[in-house]
Protein backbone atom coordinates (compact mmCIF):
# COMPACT_ATOMS: atom_id res chain seq x y z
CA UNK A 1 0.00 0.00 0.00
CA UNK A 2 1.63 3.32 -0.59
CA UNK A 3 2.04 5.05 2.82
CA UNK A 4 1.70 8.90 2.47
CA UNK A 5 0.47 9.10 6.16
CA UNK A 6 -2.82 9.06 7.53
CA UNK A 7 -6.00 7.81 5.06
CA UNK A 8 -7.39 11.37 6.06
CA UNK A 9 -8.68 12.93 2.94
CA UNK A 10 -7.56 10.26 0.31
CA UNK A 11 -9.48 10.80 -2.89
CA UNK A 12 -7.61 8.16 -5.10
CA UNK A 13 -5.72 4.98 -4.04
CA UNK A 14 -3.82 2.64 -6.18
CA UNK A 15 -2.20 -0.06 -4.62
CA UNK A 16 -0.22 -2.46 -6.28
CA UNK A 17 -1.50 -1.90 -10.02
CA UNK A 18 0.12 -3.94 -12.28
CA UNK A 19 -0.68 -4.35 -16.21
CA UNK A 20 0.55 -7.20 -18.43
CA UNK A 21 0.69 -7.50 -22.14
CA UNK A 22 1.90 -10.50 -23.73
CA UNK A 23 5.86 -10.40 -23.42
CA UNK A 24 5.76 -7.22 -21.49
CA UNK A 25 5.09 -6.37 -17.65
CA UNK A 26 4.34 -2.66 -18.49
CA UNK A 27 3.20 -1.33 -14.98
CA UNK A 28 4.44 -3.31 -12.11
CA UNK A 29 2.73 -3.13 -8.71
CA UNK A 30 2.38 0.78 -8.59
CA UNK A 31 1.09 2.61 -4.99
CA UNK A 32 -0.10 5.84 -5.59
CA UNK A 33 -2.00 7.78 -3.44
CA UNK A 34 -3.93 11.29 -4.10
CA UNK A 35 -5.64 13.88 -1.90
CA UNK A 36 -8.63 15.90 -2.56
CA UNK A 37 -7.63 18.83 -4.21
CA UNK A 38 -3.69 17.66 -4.90
CA UNK A 39 -2.28 17.57 -8.17
CA UNK A 40 0.23 15.61 -9.73
CA UNK A 41 2.42 15.33 -12.56
CA UNK A 42 3.62 12.01 -13.61
CA UNK A 43 6.69 12.25 -15.46
CA UNK A 44 9.38 9.49 -17.52
CA UNK A 45 10.50 8.22 -20.25
CA UNK A 46 8.73 6.86 -23.13
CA UNK A 47 7.83 3.43 -22.09
CA UNK A 48 8.23 4.09 -18.46
CA UNK A 49 4.22 2.83 -18.13
CA UNK A 50 2.38 6.86 -17.38
CA UNK A 51 -0.19 6.14 -20.39
CA UNK A 52 -0.67 2.75 -19.56
CA UNK A 53 -1.27 3.28 -15.57
CA UNK A 54 -3.77 6.10 -17.23
CA UNK A 55 -5.43 4.22 -19.15
CA UNK A 56 -5.97 1.21 -15.98
CA UNK A 57 -7.58 4.76 -14.14
CA UNK A 58 -9.64 5.58 -16.58
CA UNK A 59 -11.24 1.87 -17.40
CA UNK A 60 -9.41 1.20 -21.00
CA UNK A 61 -7.93 -2.09 -19.35
CA UNK A 62 -10.16 -4.95 -17.85
CA UNK A 63 -7.49 -6.84 -17.47
CA UNK A 64 -5.17 -5.14 -14.63
CA UNK A 65 -4.13 -6.45 -11.05
CA UNK A 66 -4.04 -4.64 -7.91
CA UNK A 67 -6.95 -2.33 -6.00
CA UNK A 68 -7.95 1.01 -6.88
CA UNK A 69 -9.87 2.86 -4.26
CA UNK A 70 -11.63 5.97 -4.15
CA UNK A 71 -12.47 7.85 -1.36
CA UNK A 72 -11.58 4.93 0.13
CA UNK A 73 -14.22 2.24 -1.24
CA UNK A 74 -12.62 -0.40 -3.12
CA UNK A 75 -13.82 0.27 -7.10
CA UNK A 76 -13.48 -1.93 -10.56
CA UNK A 77 -12.76 0.17 -13.12
CA UNK A 78 -12.83 -2.34 -15.96
CA UNK A 79 -14.75 -0.41 -18.56
CA UNK A 80 -14.37 3.48 -19.43
CA UNK A 81 -18.22 3.39 -18.27
CA UNK A 82 -17.21 1.96 -15.20
CA UNK A 83 -14.50 5.05 -14.51
CA UNK A 84 -16.82 7.19 -15.94
CA UNK A 85 -19.87 6.07 -13.51
CA UNK A 86 -16.97 6.88 -10.74
CA UNK A 87 -16.64 9.95 -11.71
CA UNK A 88 -12.88 9.65 -14.07
CA UNK A 89 -12.46 10.26 -16.82
CA UNK A 90 -8.86 10.41 -18.84
CA UNK A 91 -8.48 14.05 -20.79
CA UNK A 92 -5.93 13.00 -24.05
CA UNK A 93 -3.03 16.02 -24.98
CA UNK A 94 -4.28 15.61 -28.17
CA UNK A 95 -7.75 16.66 -28.78
CA UNK A 96 -10.13 14.08 -30.64
CA UNK A 97 -12.71 16.97 -31.40
CA UNK A 98 -14.93 17.49 -34.72
CA UNK A 99 -14.02 20.16 -35.90
CA UNK A 100 -17.38 21.58 -37.81
CA UNK A 101 -19.55 20.02 -35.05
CA UNK A 102 -20.98 22.35 -32.62
CA UNK A 103 -19.32 22.84 -28.97
CA UNK A 104 -22.06 21.51 -27.15
CA UNK A 105 -22.11 18.43 -29.46
CA UNK A 106 -18.58 17.63 -28.82
CA UNK A 107 -18.74 18.45 -25.27
CA UNK A 108 -21.56 16.27 -24.86
CA UNK A 109 -20.67 13.77 -26.84
CA UNK A 110 -22.14 9.96 -26.56
CA UNK A 111 -24.49 11.21 -23.72
CA UNK A 112 -26.38 13.71 -25.46
CA UNK A 113 -29.95 14.39 -23.50
CA UNK A 114 -33.00 13.30 -25.39
CA UNK A 115 -36.46 13.87 -25.28
CA UNK A 116 -38.00 10.42 -26.31
CA UNK A 117 -36.05 9.64 -30.15
CA UNK A 118 -35.22 13.21 -30.65
CA UNK A 119 -32.48 15.23 -29.66
CA UNK A 120 -33.33 17.87 -26.28
CA UNK A 121 -32.07 20.63 -27.81
CA UNK A 122 -32.82 22.88 -24.95
CA UNK A 123 -31.16 20.74 -22.15
CA UNK A 124 -27.89 20.00 -24.44
CA UNK A 125 -27.00 23.48 -24.81
CA UNK A 126 -28.06 24.42 -20.45
CA UNK A 127 -26.22 21.29 -20.14
CA UNK A 128 -23.07 22.54 -22.08
CA UNK A 129 -23.68 26.02 -21.22
CA UNK A 130 -23.03 24.74 -16.94
CA UNK A 131 -19.90 23.11 -18.18
CA UNK A 132 -18.73 25.80 -19.69
CA UNK A 133 -19.13 28.08 -16.93
CA UNK A 134 -17.52 25.74 -15.33
CA UNK A 135 -14.05 26.73 -16.47
CA UNK A 136 -14.56 30.40 -16.88
CA UNK A 137 -15.88 29.90 -21.28
CA UNK A 138 -18.46 32.40 -22.43
CA UNK A 139 -18.75 30.69 -25.85
CA UNK A 140 -21.82 30.39 -27.58
CA UNK A 141 -22.58 26.05 -27.57
CA UNK A 142 -23.54 26.38 -30.68
CA UNK A 143 -20.50 27.68 -32.10
CA UNK A 144 -18.35 25.28 -34.50
CA UNK A 145 -15.37 23.81 -32.62
CA UNK A 146 -13.27 24.83 -35.68
CA UNK A 147 -13.69 28.53 -35.11
CA UNK A 148 -12.50 28.35 -30.92
CA UNK A 149 -8.80 28.11 -30.13
CA UNK A 150 -7.34 25.32 -29.06
CA UNK A 151 -6.91 25.93 -25.43
CA UNK A 152 -11.09 27.16 -25.77
CA UNK A 153 -11.39 23.88 -27.02
CA UNK A 154 -9.06 21.84 -24.08
CA UNK A 155 -11.01 23.70 -21.39
CA UNK A 156 -14.42 22.90 -22.65
CA UNK A 157 -13.37 19.17 -23.04
CA UNK A 158 -11.82 19.76 -18.54
CA UNK A 159 -15.71 21.27 -18.11
CA UNK A 160 -16.75 17.93 -17.97
CA UNK A 161 -14.50 16.59 -16.28
CA UNK A 162 -14.57 17.96 -13.00
CA UNK A 163 -16.67 15.78 -11.30
CA UNK A 164 -14.12 13.50 -10.07
CA UNK A 165 -12.30 16.51 -8.49
CA UNK A 166 -15.21 18.13 -6.26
Amino acid sequence: MADIGDDIGIALRMDGVSKRFPGTLAVDGVDFAVRAGEVHALIGENGAGKSTLMKVLAGAFNDYTGQVSLNNKPVLLHSPAAAKAAGIQMIHQELSLAGPVSIAENVLAGRLPRKGPLLDRRRMLAECRQHLARVGLDLDPLTPVEEISLHEAQLGRKGLNRRFAQ
